[in-house]
Formats: C-alpha cells, sequence, structure tokens
C-alpha cells in the first residue's frame, strides 16, 4: 500500500473522530469475524457506547489472524505520527487492553530501494555489526526500521475482545453468519437482530451473494508459518527479506514466514484455499525447503528443525488496498479487509467505529473513503 494510501485512512480516521463518541445508540451492529480486525472494530464501537455482537464460525481461533506472522510494522505511520499523535496505535491501545509489545526493530532488504522510508539505510559492515550471525554476502543494503515491533496476533485478537466483552459486547463463537435480509442475520444458531452488519472476514469467500454485497477480487495466496526447535540466541531484528521473514523468539525457537508464491501448476489445487496439507509428505518437503532457504540467511538455523508447519491464506485486494465500508448496493453491510491487519488493526478500529457511529445514527457516508469503497470493484 502506498503512503499516500496511508495518509487517506489516516485522514478519514481524523475526521471522524479520535475519541470516543458517547454514542447510546440501541441500534445492534453485527461484525461477522472475530480476528484481529473485527476484534478491533467490535472494542472501538462497544467504547463508544454502540451494542455490538461478534460472530464467528469457529469455536477457537483459526482463520488468518491465527495463522499470521507477528509483526507489525510501524514504519508505515512513524512520517504521520507528529500530525496525527492523536490516533490510536498499538503502543497506545496496549496500555488500554493490558497487552504486552516485543520492541525488536526489524532490518528489511525486501524494499531497500524505497529510500524515502522513514528509516535508516545500512550495507556491509554496518549490517554485520548489528547483526553478526546473518549471512551479507548477497545483500546490498537494508532499511533499520527500529519502532516495529512483533506482537502475538492471537494473544492481541483475545485482549481487544476480552476489552470489548468488559465493555458489552456480545460475542457468539461457533456461529456462522449465513444470510441477512436487512433486519436480521441468519446463523446457524438462530436470528440476530442487526441494523447493520461489517464483515472482517478475512479470505473467507462465499459471502457477498449471500449478504448481497460486490465479490471483491483477490489474489490470495498462502503463506507458510515455520516454527524451528529452540536455539541459542542467533539474531535479534526481525529479518525481512525479498520472500522469506524471520524471527527469533524468546524461547529461542525462530518464526519463518514463507512468502514464496505457488508456481502456476498448484492453482487448481489451492482454489479451494486448503488449511491443511493433503498428505504428511508435503508437509516434510515443504519443511526441507523453508529450512534450507533460511539456513541461506542465518546459517546457525541448520542446527535445529522444523518443528511445525501452518498453512495461512491473507486477505489480499487485487489492488493492494484495504476495502472498507459500505457500497452502494446495500448500505446496511460494511466490508473491513486488508492484508495489513496485524499492522492496521487499531487504525481500521477507530476509522470504521467512527464511520459506523455515523451510518448508524446519522445514515450518511464518508467521502474521505470512497479509494477504498467496495464499490471500485462494481
Amino acid at each position: 500500500m502506498h503512503r499516500r494510501h496511508l495518509l487517506q485512512l489516516l485522514l478519514a480516521a481524523s475526521a471522524v473522530g479520535c475519541s470516543p463518541k458517547s454514542v447510546n445508540s440501541q441500534e445492534q451492529i453485527v461484525i461477522v469475524g472475530a480476528g484481529i480486525i473485527g476484534a478491533s472494530i467490535a472494542y472501538h464501537l462497544s467504547q463508544a457506547g454502540h451494542r455490538v455482537v461478534i460472530l464467528d464460525r469457529d469455536t477457537v481461533p483459526d482463520g488468518a489472524t491465527a495463522r499470521s506472522f507477528p509483526y507489525a510494522h510501524q514504519a508505515w505511520l512513524a512520517p504521520f505520527t507528529s500530525h496525527f499523535s492523536s490516533l490510536p496505535n498499538w503502543q497506545t491501545l496496549s496500555k488500554l487492553v493490558d497487552l504486552k509489545l516485543h520492541p525488536a526493530g526489524a532490518l528489511d532488504w525486501a524494499e531497500a530501494k524505497h529510500t524515502d522510508m522513514h528509516a535508516d539505510l545500512f550495507d556491509g559492515i554496518a549490517l554485520t555489526e548489528l547483526e553478526p550471525e546473518i549471512d551479507w554476502s548477497q545483500v546490498e543494503g537494508a532499511i533499520l526500521h527500529p519502532h516495529d515491533f512483533m506482537i502475538d496476533p492471537l494473544v492481541a485478537t483475545q485482549a481487544l475482545l476480552k476489552a470489548a466483552q468488559k465493555q458489552g459486547a456480545d460475542i457468539r463463537r461457533g456461529t456462522e453468519a449465513l444470510s441477512f435480509d436487512g433486519l436480521s442475520v441468519i446463523t446457524n444458531q438462530g436470528v440476530i437482530n442487526a441494523a447493520h452488519v461489517v464483515l472482517a472476514i478475512g479470505a473467507t469467500t462465499g459471502l457477498a451473494e449471500k449478504f448481497e454485497v460486490p465479490t471483491i477480487p483477490q489474489k490470495s495466496s498462502p503463506g507458510l508459518i515455520a516454527k524451528t526447535t529452540p536455539l541459542p540466541r542467533i539474531f535479534n531484528h526481525t529479518l525481512i527479506a525479498p520472500d522469506m521473514s524471520l524471527y527469533q523468539q524468546a524461547d529461542g525457537r525462530v518464526i519463518i514466514h514463507d512468502r514464496l508464491d505457488p508456481p502456476e501448476s498448484h492453482a487448481d489445487r489451492l482454489r479451494a484455499q486448503p488449511e491443511i496439507f493433503p498428505e504428511a509428505n508435503f508437509v516434510e518437503m515443504h519443511s526441507y525447503m523453508i529450512w534450507d532457504r533460511a539456513i541461506g540467511i542465518v546459517p546457525r538455523i541448520e542446527d535445529a528443525e522444523v518443528d511445525s508447519l501452518t498453512i495461512g491464506w491473507r486477505p489480499r485486494p487485487v489492488d493492494g488496498l484495504p476495502v472498507l465500508g459500505a457500497s452502494a448496493k446495500n448500505p446496511k453491510v460494511s466490508y473491513a479487509l486488508t492484508d495489513h491487519g496485524l499492522t492496521l488493526a487499531p487504525l481500521i478500529g477507530q476509522l470504521m467505529a467512527g464511520l459506523l457511529s455515523e451510518t448508524v445514527t446519522k445514515n450518511g457516508p464518508n467521502d474521505l473513503l470512497q479509494s477504498f469503497s467496495p464499490d471500485r470493484f462494481s
């Protein structure tokens, strides 16, 4: 996402308000999806006084949030913090919901050519001094993002949901939203009254027709998350390579996010977005390939084994921008969709809460969000 689009999001959030609205609305808002985005929206809406019901079809967290690399890219927000200091970010939100962040900083050579970013560029000896155990021989330069941090996406989601629940939100797991008739959401557990519905459903497909909203074209691809057996401390920063990210936890395990797109020959098999491997030998094969490539970055990973491997599907709108707000086709249903959920969750939570306060109480749209409207795909 380009910085000018981020600036539009920040301007929109600023316009809809930077503090709770003291709205005591009796209109109930139903959020479909209890991942990090749905949880943030629920927290901010309930904080503003709305009646909120959060639905999730899974009895335990098992969507995109549960299968995410635990990295928040604060460098995106850094250039704008002086102008939007009242907007929420993870540092401020974590204090409100009792959540621990893990400052690590990141060395990023996937975007090292974008020198206009709010970060310092290092190469050669400087990189070796920062991280002596990394093989920098094939890296021309890396950006240091000193304010980036790691945050467990499941822990963060649960903290937001717990805080929302304390503010009156109703969380219903094992409840699948099937359709919406304009007044009620029909679920596998019964009917729930709703003045407005928010689809915070990640990469899940198939609900657009049932909720009478535009289908969002996506280029979702599987991201593999591998976790190694424990190792002594090797590196301290999060490492962002062109097709792989690595982070060593406090317990010594290395989390590896493989971002390499699968070959076209796998397209038919992946169309159904499988979350498990079809056979055990596939796990072994992919684990070895990830492990082998990781050794090329951190040679000492050779002393560990891949202990677990999961498949995660990130929501990725084809134009790379978030999808936020309602469409003209059905003004009572909003999307909240982005492939940068962990980084943008506090911002999108506040923005959507402000927008929905305006929509539910005044029945009016927010013009600043037109670039992110689902109608752009109609």
